[in-house]
């Protein structure tokens, strides 16, 4: 028995992967709907949704542009740290966004049937800019020419291609094919209601990794999430040429305004230039006798050379300090060469200190001029190659990749395929809490696995099978005899109730009790289900009249005889006029009674009220030899049984056996329980679905 116990017990434990496998085969047919049924609405939702696209473009930002080498030209007017970010915002500007939608009337639909693509809004302007209701236009078209609808139904014949301004429009429509007669309708709304709209659904982001070392160039990648792909390129494309445009003008301007500055300081510089060259004139006049010696013109060459390499390093390092950080390697090459440069010149001034006075003043006069000739000769370059920026077609900004489709954003099939696949997964996941929790017995093996334990008495099939069902009874009735052990001579209480109504436990008490009497015992069936037992209106037995609960109490020999229906069978129906039920079994005239009774038959078989229903059965219980459940095939649940069976444990009472009842092939039997490959569940179903009550266990 220990044994046995710590079997169940681990039984109950470990994970039964056989029942899992067969819950879920069991709900096949609800799955398998479940899953078309979800597969069909994917199906149609793939087909029926909007198509929606992504629309690209690339544009490409050059930090330094055509500005002059030297010059203090920004575009971005930015911090180095940030200038690309700024042209992500500058690019969905408030003005760019209005004049998109303004050119290609984005605030403005057409509502036609026959003649869509075939009718072109060339301009619709709403005149009063601070209107926020849209405009309703109603509009009479044919092939010549259309007719604007009044609000009195009047009719104004337009034509295509010219402008009409009107209170509160300006319009103008041309016609793409031939037109045919319908009225369509036009909506505008106020371009200022969709700038916020459009600057969500366009996206621009910086694609350059290296940001961190020249913030001011790099790509920038604009997009934009559209189902009408003609119309997002325009968009975009609309944008681009607005935001290189505005790049020019802006170059234009600041190189129109470096010219006239280059101008003032060209004037000054050379009036400045022309008197340090007469200084030097004079000077050379003055000591015409002083000898310029080869020791002296070199180191004016060399001063010179080293000067404007050293000038142009140092302009190099301004430009790249701009545009990379301090750590960057090209910046501290150019740090360490003019490191070497101003050694060098510091070097020859030493030279120059130990010349002659006279030698020296001639130097310092030199040097003096050929500075200032270097700062105008680099003022006239600096003019020119602004004088060429001002005049030039091309900015800082470079369009890449013209707007193009780039990929299918929706509907994706990987997704969909997804849902189908995890739509499958749930609705296996229903199937088998369905088949735990909702799901009645299709299997008197399924009770075992379930934790159930008590032993099966008998497995009743539909009462159509007559041998079958004969056969089954009598196994039951030898099991049940079998279990009782009680000094002979006593009659044997057999109680028989059911978790709830509609399982069979009447039929079941009736068909055994007539069996016992067959087999010659003399057999009493009382119907104790005091609320809806019916066992009076049975054909067989509605001649018996009903009694009262003292004339229970008063039973004698000869009223006994009037409860007899046949040979060895008496039937007592449900008492009449009991109003208190409970009090009745609580009785102890009622408890004598039975055990009286109990004197007078072989057998004694209580059809009860159903366990979960009524608090009287656990009391006709507790006196009965033998305590059946009946569970009804395909109706009755596992949860429900669990539940009888531990209300009656909490009364100290157990079941000595269960009655499997009306056991019947199930609608979604398809040979599954061969597929099982669980011995129990094949027994049952060879045994008592199969034709033939043959049934031989393969070792």
């Amino acid at each position: 028995m220990i044994k046995d116990h710590i079997n169940q017990g681990l039984e109950e434990d470990s994970i039964n992967f056989g029942k899992i496998f067969r819950l879920i085969l069991m709900q096949s047919k609800l799955i398998v709907i479940l899953t078309l049924i979800s597969t069909a609405g994917f199906v149609t939702s793939y087909l029926t949704s909007e198509k929606t696209y992504k629309v690209t473009s690339l544009i490409k930002i050059d930090g330094g542009g055509l500005q002059p080498a030297g010059a203090q030209y920004d575009f971005l007017s930015a911090s180095s740290s940030s200038n690309l970010d700024n042209l992500i915002q500058l690019y969905k500007t408030r003005t760019n966004l209005l004049e998109t939608i303004n050119d290609l009337n984005l605030n403005v639909s057409l509502k036609a049937t026959r003649n869509k693509g075939k009718i072109d809004i060339k301009q619709f302007e709403i005149i009063d800019k601070k209107t926020n209701s849209p405009i309703k236009v109603f509009l009479e078209v044919n092939d010549k020419n259309y007719f604007l609808i009044t609000t009195g139904n009047e009719k104004k014949a337009l034509y295509y291609g010219q402008e009409y301004t009107f209170d509160s429009f300006v319009l103008q429509l041309a016609k793409n094919g031939t037109i045919e007669n319908e009225e369509i309708e036009i909506v505008a709304n106020a371009p200022d209601k969709l700038v916020n709209l459009y600057k969500g659904i366009i996206q621009v982001e910086a694609l350059n990794s290296l940001r961190f070392l020249n913030a001011r160039e790099g790509l920038i990648n604009v997009s934009m999430i559209t189902n009408d792909t003609e119309m997002g390129k325009s968009i975009l494309q609309k944008l681009n040429e607005i935001f290189v445009r505005e790049d020019l003008s802006y170059n234009s301007k600041k190189a129109t305004s470096a010219v006239g500055f280059i101008d003032d300081r060209i004037e000054t510089i050379g009036a400045d230039l022309a008197l340090k060259q007469s200084k030097l004139r004079e000077y050379q006049e003055k000591t015409s006798t002083l000898n310029i010696d080869l020791e002296v013109q070199t180191i004016i060459q060399k001063i010179s050379q080293l000067q404007k390499i050293l000038d142009d390093i140092q302009i190099e390092k301004s430009r790249v300090r701009e545009r990379y950080t301090a750590e960057n390697p090209l910046y501290l090459n150019l740090l360490e060469q003019e490191k070497i440069l101003l050694n060098q010149i510091s070097e020859i001034e030493n030279e120059i200190v130990e010349l002659p006075n006279a030698q020296q003043n001639y130097l310092n006069l030199f040097r003096d001029f050929d500075a200032t000739q270097s700062i105008y000769n680099e003022l006239l370059n600096q003019k020119l190659s602004y004088s060429i920026l001002e005049a030039s077609t091309v900015g800082s900004i470079r369009i890449i990749d013209e707007p193009y489709l780039a990929s299918k954003v929706s509907p994706n099939p990987i997704n969909y395929l997804f849902y189908i696949l995890a739509f499958g997964v749930f609705n296996i996941l229903i199937g088998f809490i369905r088949g735990v929790f909702f799901t009645p017995v299709t299997n008197p093996a399924e009770l075992r696995e379930s934790g159930i334990f008590e032993d099966i008495y008998g497995v009743l099939p539909d009462l159509d099978s007559d041998e079958r069902y004969n056969r089954s009874l009598e196994t039951l009735c030898l099991n049940i005899d079998n279990s009782i052990q009680i000094e002979s001579g006593k009659g044997k209480i057999i109680c028989i109730t059911s978790p709830l109504a509609s399982c069979g436990k009447t039929t079941t008490s009736i068909s055994y009790a007539q069996k016992l009497a067959k087999l010659g015992f003399k057999t009493l069936l009382l119907d104790f289900d005091f609320k809806k037992g019916d066992i009076h209106k049975r054909t067989e037995i509605q001649h018996i009249k009903r009694i009262s609960l003292e004339d229970f109490t008063s039973l004698d020999l000869h009223k006994l005889e009037k409860l007899k229906v046949e040979n060895n069978f008496y039937c007592l129906p449900k008492l009449k006029n009991l109003s208190d039920s409970f009090g009745a079994v609580n009785n102890q005239g009622f408890i004598d009674k039975i055990g009286t009774l109990r004197d007078q038959f072989d057998f004694i078989v209580i059809d009860t009220a159903p366990m979960l229903s009524i608090a009287d059965t656990g009391i006709l219980l507790a006196i009965a030899d033998v305590k059946l459940l009946v569970v009804r095939h395909g109706q009755t649940k596992m949860n429900e049984i669990k539940q009888t069976i531990h209300l009656v444990g909490q009364l100290g009472i157990t079941f000595d056996g269960i009655v499997y009842n009306f056991y019947v092939k199930p609608s979604s039997y398809y040979g599954y329980y061969g597929l099982y490959g669980d011995y129990n569940y094949q027994y049952y179903a060879e045994r008592y679905l199969n034709d033939s009550y043959d049934y031989e266990k393969n070792n």
